[in-house]
């Protein structure tokens, strides 16, 4: 735009930056504080019905208001970096272009530079809620009566499912996977640890 401040490598398709400090001129001084990953409030709720010799327990978690650096989206959303790895569809479908300019990703470009991913920018921020049921399980436990000739005092066996669902608006691969205490709020992109598992087990008591 002919009114826009002055900003080093500018072209349509790239990234149009803040003019924070009103001097018309994009620059170090313009830097602002991004994102905040300390969420606005946590919440657990814990279920447990039994009936007879049946027990139904779950487990949800929820982390909302907090946001997360999402660093893969600056390999797999631009050409630039690591050309060689996988790219997201967002990349091949959804980059700017004259025809398309509300495009949600930037200029398709083997480059990298001031005004694409050169430097850190909110592009790569999101919101990191998410609401996601940790721990489903239905177990059923024997009549002692029926334990006795066996000499067993308590047989109970059960089945879980683990991070059974997620509920999230994050698009990478885990919000919960938010870097370590050095580094909280950042994803690596490190496999996560919580993956769907089914799992089934038996308390064996004599």
């Amino acid at each position: 735009m002919k009114n826009a401040p002055e900003q080093d490598e500018a072209k349509p398709g790239r990234f149009r930056y803040l003019d924070a400090n009103g001097d018309n001129d994009i620059s170090g001084d313009d830097r602002v504080f991004l994102g905040d990953a300390n969420p606005d409030f946590t919440l657990g709720l814990n279920i447990g019905i039994g009936f007879r010799n049946f027990d139904f327990s779950t487990f949800f978690y929820g982390s909302f208001g907090n946001e997360v650096v999402n660093s893969p989206k600056t390999r797999t959303d631009f050409f630039g970096l690591e050309q060689n790895s996988a790219k997201s569809r967002r990349l091949l479908y959804e980059s700017w272009t004259p025809q398309n300019i509300q495009a949600s990703t930037p200029i398709a470009e083997a480059s990298v530079n001031f005004s694409n991913i050169g430097v850190f920018n909110s592009y790569i921020v999101e919101d990191g809620s998410y609401f996601r049921n940790k721990s489903v399980i239905l177990g059923y436990t024997f009549p002692v009566e029926s334990l006795k000739r066996f000499k067993v005092e308590k047989l109970r066996i059960y089945i879980q499912a683990v991070n059974l669902f997620t509920i999230t608006d994050y698009s990478g691969i885990d919000p919960e996977l938010a870097g370590n205490s050095a580094a909280f709020g950042i994803d690596y992109g490190n496999y996560p640890n919580s993956e769907k598992r089914f799992l089934f087990g038996v308390n064996l008591g004599f």
